[in-house]
């Protein structure tokens, strides 16, 4: 669907959505005065109060929405994903809510306002989008906002088109004939293609756009004929015809297609990970939050593990050592030390008890590992002082592990795709395995599907399995 139209959309459900919101926010106090009226305790209604809540609500709310992908368009969803949607956002956004108000003691908010907006609000956000989706149902049956469109290219790339455009009839466009670039003679040659009228593509084909009502020209082009698409697209600028071009530059496997204006000139870029956005920037925002928070918290266990590995074993309490990270950048990688002084020299001692394939040494029963040490690694306690590497940037909550330089070098050229993301604490590989997982294929496989499905929501739900994982021991060594 052209940006323009999904602006309108976008602003047309920001605002609808914040009246929404604003009410249900205004019921639960209402809520609040009957429920402490019924107790004999008398309550007021404070303006100020609520606007300051409301403020705080929409600001969450749109930014947890447009995270989810409920913006900018309620066309592109069923119900059933819109319901799971507005979920997501209402259990993020009132998680954020309380500790919001147990950080700045906002205790004249109550609980029972808390609930009762959240139970309101995801009422009337599917209730409003139930709606709608019913009323545009109504219109593209009536044939109310259907935009005409004529689809000229090469035949296979024409049949693609077709599908993708019956495939989804949310975008409101209707195919009233096919032109091909192999077809320049009269339109008899071939009178229907797959149900829809052939149009000649001469020279005149633009003067019969008005004759057909045209209100689109969907280029379908491969790369060799985009010159002869050129002339098309000059007649139907000259006309006024909103042109879509699909193309098929390159056959990709997973790469995201995704256009951009650089000074003026159309560019068009392919990614194998997510796109910068605000998603991006929020999963920044939670890593160092979260990272700053649990660095305080376990300030206390820290320093008892430090005196510990003191009294315990010879050496550095933290073990430093070189990692690669994003796009093969390399930093210093901190850990509370788990083995003998010497372990890095005595690597080699235990080459043939390695029992990962690929490229990733380990060792079973490794007994470099000091007494004190085991209880570190079985506790994930070691992990801890790489909240550092979160906060300095280098490293994310979630993420592919951080893999050593000398392992790079044997990477698969397949492999090396998990650099595409900040490494991280904690990835699929935890939760799904560990030190049980012996093949490096498949550990780096776990990665790459994390790369390819990310979204914040996979973010939380790895962090919410790895307590669990952590607190149970599941798969450590």
């Amino acid at each position: 669907m052209p940006k323009t139209r999904l602006r309108i959309y976008k602003t047309f459900n920001v605002i609808a959505d914040s009246v929404i919101l604003a009410a249900a926010l205004l019921i639960g106090y209402y809520f609040k005065i009957l429920t402490v009226s019924h107790q004999g305790e008398a309550y007021r209604f404070n303006i100020d109060i609520y606007l300051w809540s409301l403020l705080i609500v929409l600001s969450i709310w749109h930014i947890l929405l447009s995270l989810n992908g409920f913006y900018p368009t309620y066309r592109l969803r069923s119900l059933s994903t819109t319901a799971l949607v507005i979920l997501k956002t209402t259990i993020f956004g009132i998680a954020i809510c309380v500790f919001i108000m147990f950080l700045f003691k906002l205790y004249f908010v109550g609980r029972v306002v808390t609930l009762q907006f959240a139970l309101l609000s995801f009422t009337f956000l599917f209730v409003k989008e139930a709606i709608v989706q019913s009323f545009l149902s109504e219109f593209r049956e009536r044939g109310i906002g259907i935009r005409n469109a004529i689809i000229i290219g090469d035949r296979e790339l024409v049949r693609q088109t077709i599908e993708i455009i019956s495939n989804n009839p949310h975008l409101g466009v209707r195919i009233i004939g096919v032109s091909f670039f192999d077809n320049n003679g009269p339109a008899d040659k071939e009178s229907s293609f797959l149900g829809i009228k052939v149009i000649s593509s001469g020279r005149n084909i633009c003067s019969t756009f008005l004759r057909q009502n045209v209100d689109n020209v969907i280029l379908a082009a491969r790369k060799e004929n985009l010159g002869r698409a050129e002339d098309i697209i000059s007649g139907c600028e000259e006309w006024g015809a909103e042109i879509w071009l699909f193309t098929d530059f390159f056959h990709l496997l997973f790469a995201k297609k995704d256009i951009d204006i650089l000074d003026g000139v159309p560019c068009l870029i392919y990614r194998t990970t997510p796109q910068f956005s605000w998603a991006l920037i929020f999963k920044r925002v939670i890593d160092i939050a979260g990272a700053l928070v649990l660095f305080i918290l376990a300030l206390p266990l820290m320093l008892l593990t430090a005196i510990g590995i003191k009294f315990t074993s010879k050496g550095p309490v933290i073990f430093k050592q070189k990692r690669v990270g994003l796009h093969g950048r390399k930093f210093i990688f901190y850990k509370f030390r788990s083995m003998v002084n010497n372990a890095e020299q005595r690597r080699q001692e235990f080459r043939d008890r390695n029992i990962m394939s690929g490229p990733v040494f380990k060792v079973k029963d490794d007994p470099r590992i000091t007494p004190f040490g085991k209880f570190l690694r079985k506790s994930s306690i070691d992990e801890l002082p790489q909240l550092w590497n979160v906060l300095k940037g280098e490293m994310s909550l979630v993420g592919p592990r951080p893999p050593l330089p000398k392992e790079v070098w044997h990477y698969k050229t397949w492999q090396r795709r998990r650099l595409s993301m900040k490494p991280g604490l904690t990835c699929l590989w935890q939760i799904q395995g560990r030190n049980k997982i012996t093949d490096f294929n498949r550990w780096a496989e776990l990665d790459l599907q994390y790369i390819d499905n990310w979204s914040l929501w996979l973010d939380m739900t790895i962090l919410f399995k790895t307590v669990f994982v952590v607190l149970l021991h599941s798969g450590a060594e």
